[in-house]
């Protein structure tokens, strides 16, 4: 009964001997097609395993990668159904950024907001469906006549939200995808924290986004 069965992925204590990222993800899809449960493992984030304490990953390039942004991309580009951590210890609040991603399709960001803006901590955000190549738009009210402020340039984990001069997009907020340049009717109102901007990377139409302050 193969409803019974799961396939489960090597670790890889050595650095640069896990497997690499394209043949991981078409041998899993291989694997998915045929209505296979599959596993694999991210690198813990507090006590790395005797005796190499390199992390114990599955997929090379989630070595350097904080745990809980490794599992987000197993699960949305590879498809994987299971998250395991390899190593001695993880930290509860990742453990529970995974969970709740696996449970509910929703991305714990953690960032840091301008002052004015930390009533949208907490939060929960859809995304909008049509999805573009260098922003994630977010489904909120928008405000009519938001002044110019902080309309600084806009770097890849730059939260911004549109200004006056965007006339009916005013109040919108994006996250910024991708370095872009300065915008005049796009105000910066905080930034995503650097360990969790590859998140953004894995956004699509039917993830939700919760901001987190940064602990």
């Amino acid at each position: 009964d193969l409803n019974k069965l799961a396939l489960t992925y090597n670790f890889y204590p050595h650095t640069d001997t896990g497997m690499g990222w394209d043949d991981f993800k078409r041998r899993n899809w291989l694997f998915k097609d045929l209505d296979l449960r599959t596993q694999a493992f991210v690198p813990g984030d507090e006590i790395k395993r005797f005796p190499l304490y390199e992390g114990l990953p599955t997929v090379e390039k989630s070595r350097g990668e904080l745990q809980y942004v490794a599992a987000v991309e197993l699960i949305q580009e590879a498809n994987i159904d299971d998250i395991f951590i390899g190593d001695s210890r993880a930290s509860i609040k990742q453990l529970r950024y995974i969970h709740y991603f696996q449970q509910n399709g929703v991305m714990n960001i953690e960032c840091h907001l301008l002052k004015k803006y930390q009533t949208l901590y907490d939060q929960k955000f859809e995304i909008r469906k049509d999805i573009p190549e260098k922003i994630v738009r977010l489904t909120c009210p928008r405000t009519p006549g938001i002044a110019i402020e902080h309309a600084l340039n806009r770097r890849k984990g730059s939260i911004v939200m549109q200004n006056k001069l965007a006339q009916r997009y005013s109040g919108e907020i994006d996250i910024v995808k991708q370095d872009l340049p300065f915008e005049a009717r796009s105000n910066v109102i905080g930034w995503v924290t650097p360990e969790y901007v590859n998140l953004l990377n894995y956004i699509d139409d039917q993830t939700k986004i919760i901001f987190r302050k940064i602990d």
